[in-house]
């Protein structure tokens, strides 16, 4: 969420809106050109709301 704020084209749109998902996907192409292929980038999920975390601020693992 941070990263697509800080962008004046596309602060304050959804994480659903075509645009915000072209320059994620953007910035992935650009990050895997500079990464071995079994360290690339093979999916992103974009979330409005963080994980849950617990007290010490990791994320709560349903099992």
């Amino acid at each position: 969420r941070e990263a697509v704020d800080e962008d004046p084209e596309l602060k304050g749109l959804p994480l659903t809106d075509e645009r915000v998902k072209a320059k994620v996907e953007q910035q992935v192409r650009e990050i895997n050109r500079k990464l071995v292929t079994y360290k690339a980038v093979r999916s992103v999920v974009l979330r409005d709301e963080e994980f849950p975390k617990t007290t010490a601020r990791k994320i709560k693992r349903q099992y």
